[in-house]
Order: structure tokens, then C-alpha cells, then sequence
């Protein structure tokens, strides 16, 4: 398992900036860099750090990660069949309780099709 998380020292220890899910009284490896002030959210790629803006795509995916519990599916995956009914209300609920300002809509045909 492997997680960024942005953390401030008071001089004696690490406090992180958000909750995190690790079990206590066992022994972590922790990788420490200076965090890069206005420059965005640290992201590592392959053992690099870079630093993404936190108003693009990326970024707001990124920080969305930082709340999603991995352990319940529900969360993170969804799953259908083709040919299965969709119910856009509840999606569009889903989405609204979340505090997503996007509805979405579907239409009875594949774009290109009549």
C-alpha cells in the first residue's frame, strides 16, 4: 500500500492533514519532501513528485481519492450490463448528496445513431 499525504511537523512529530486509515503501533516507511508552496498537489508517477493543479481534472480526482473509503466497492466502482436500465435520478441524487454541482442525462441512442 502506498499513499501521498501532505503532513505539518510541529518540531516533534507529523501531524497529517487528513485522516488516515493505517493501523496503529506498526511501522511505516515515510519519504519526506519540503511541499512546493502554490504550486499544487503532490503526485507521485513512477518515483517522481509532481505537482498538479488542484483545479484541473486531475487534481480534483486526486483530492476526491483522499475521502473514498477503498474497502467498500460501492464507492469507487460501478459495474452494468449492457442492455440493463439505467436510472438517471438516482445517479443524478447520488451525485447531487455527494455535493457534485453535474447532472447527467442519456439518450435513447448511441451518439451517431437515429
Amino acid at each position: 500500500m502506498s499513499q501521498i499525504v501532505t503532513a505539518i511537523f510541529d518540531g516533534n512529530v507529523f501531524r497529517p492533514d487528513t485522516p488516515l486509515n493505517l493501523e496503529p503501533d506498526k511501522r511505516y516507511v515515510i519519504k519526506i519532501e519540503a511541499e512546493a508552496r502554490g504550486e499544487g498537489i503532490p503526485f507521485e508517477i513512477d518515483g517522481e513528485v509532481v505537482q498538479l493543479n488542484p483545479n484541473s481534472a486531475e487534481g480534483k480526482a486526486v483530492q476526491r481519492l483522499e475521502n473514498i473509503d477503498f474497502e467498500d466497492d460501492r464507492q469507487w466502482i460501478t459495474e452494468g450490463e449492457i442492455g440493463t436500465e439505467i436510472d438517471v435520478n438516482a445517479i443524478n441524487q447520488r451525485l447531487k448528496e455527494r455535493g457534485d454541482k453535474i447532472q447527467v442525462s442519456f439518450t435513447d441512442s448511441p451518439p451517431g445513431e437515429s
